[in-house]
């Protein structure tokens, strides 16, 4: 696997409020971002545990073939929840953040996506999407992990039976335009065929600075990760 990711603070931000992982883990592939809620103050605390929570979770979780939606999310969130606690000084209402993760399993392909951002998947035989569309929407207020935290609000897909083939993930200050599903999917196609078609170096010296020149005011984080075995053996 080929994987990467760039994260550039907002510049009408005192600290980064984003944070990532993409790691290989036991045989498992875990990629998640999460971007803290501008509204509260230690949201760029609350992005980071929530990172650390997945990776707990990897590690712990002896079957994830057959784990439930309900049960992989409380995982994660009383994890989430016992490392703010175990800091003892920020309040749990001032940590909230979005979050938006794939696990990639021999069998099975796990995606979930809380709050804004979006995250593309691509396989042998399908394209996926998970996007918080505020087209469809009345409300601007963005859905997280937070002290009121709600497993309704999840988008969870299972995917099985289908060979991985790459996923792009973004926070949402990196914005497309006009926010529709194929629009989105024809850009994270796009951004994966560079992935393919490029060293790892160059391609991480290419993201870094897209993203510095992408037009937006606020944190912008995109992880990829890409099965490039057919480039390696070709």
């Amino acid at each position: 696997m080929k994987y990467g990711a760039y994260s550039e603070k907002g510049s009408y931000h005192k600290r980064n409020q984003d944070s990532f992982i993409i790691k290989k883990v036991r045989g498992i592939y875990v990629a998640g971002i999460s971007d803290g809620l501008g509204s509260k103050k230690y949201s760029h605390v609350g992005s980071k545990l929530l990172c650390k929570s997945l990776l707990d979770i990897v590690y712990k979780v002896d079957d994830f073939e057959k784990i439930s939606k309900e049960k992989l999310i409380e995982l994660i969130f009383q994890n989430w929840i016992k490392k703010i606690k175990n800091f003892k000084k920020y309040p749990l209402e001032e940590c909230s953040a979005t979050f938006l993760f794939a696990i990639i399993l021999k069998e099975k392909i796990i995606v979930s996506r809380i709050g804004d951002g979006f995250i593309s998947i691509f396989t042998d035989k399908n394209s996926y999407l998970l996007n918080d569309n505020k087209n469809d929407s009345f409300s601007n207020i963005t859905m997280a992990f937070s002290k009121n935290f709600n497993i309704d609000n999840i988008e969870y897909l299972e995917i099985k039976n289908e060979k991985f083939n790459g996923l792009i993930a973004c926070t949402d200050g990196i914005e497309i335009s006009p926010n529709e599903n194929n629009v989105i999917l024809s850009f994270s196609k796009e951004l994966l065929e560079e992935c393919k078609n490029n060293t790892k170096n160059k391609l991480d010296k290419e993201t870094k600075k897209w993203i510095k020149e992408w037009p937006s005011s606020d944190d912008k984080t995109l992880i990829y990760l890409l099965d490039d075995k057919e480039e390696e053996n070709g």
